[in-house]
């Protein structure tokens, strides 16, 4: 009887390490938006959210559909908060934000980022090609451009909290939760077969 409950036991186990994957994953979401609001003005979790964002290759995280990175950038109005050590004096990126095996990442401020150089304008207004080429360090229309993209291609577009389940939902959800239920399924029909043999026994030892 003692092997049957720690079967239904294990099996039980592992059912509910499945079902709970989504309360986790939205718990480590909530946890970590509320990091990234607190980096804004306090070291530590700004040395907290550098050190996740670069383990894990992400940067920031979705909001309402919108890319990742933009929690950063637009909705926490990021300004010259701790701008030398988590942004520069533009509003910018995290320096966790750029990949690991890129040889380039320049955290570009968020005029480049979203704003689309008029080609036509940057050839007709002096003040508009004088403005660009200050706030984007470039000399020329195809130079802005090129750093832009170049920028662009360098950072981390996963999302943090997607990246964060994603690595341990394998071992901590699947993989146990799996294991669980097997061990558990074995155990069951070992007891089961361990019963049948017994009652077999029983019935011939009767005779």
């Amino acid at each position: 009887m003692s092997n049957l409950i720690a079967a239904l036991t294990a099996v039980a186990f592992g059912i509910l390490l499945f079902s709970i994957e989504d309360e986790w994953r939205q718990l480590i979401r909530t946890n970590l938006q509320y990091s990234i609001q607190k980096s804004i003005e306090n070291n530590e979790f700004a040395d907290e959210i550098n050190r996740i964002q670069s383990l894990f290759q992400c940067c920031g995280l979705s909001v309402n559909g919108s890319e990742p990175k933009e929690i950063w950038l637009t909705l926490l109005k990021v300004d010259m908060a701790f701008k030398n050590e988590l942004f520069r004096p533009y509003k910018m990126l995290p320096w966790s934000c750029c990949r690991h095996n890129h040889s380039y990442c320049d955290h570009l401020a968020f005029e480049r980022y979203y704003t689309q150089i008029n080609a036509n304008v940057y050839k007709k207004w002096p003040s508009y090609t004088k403005h660009i080429n200050e706030k984007w360090e470039c000399g020329s229309l195809e130079n802005c451009k090129n750093k832009r993209k170049l920028a662009q291609v360098s950072l981390n577009n996963r999302d943090c909290s997607e990246s964060f389940v994603n690595s341990f939902q394998t071992v901590i959800f699947h993989w146990n939760g799996s294991c669980a239920i097997v061990l558990g399924l074995q155990m069951l029909f070992t007891s089961i077969t361990a019963f049948f043999f017994e009652l077999t026994d029983a019935r011939a030892n009767y005779q």
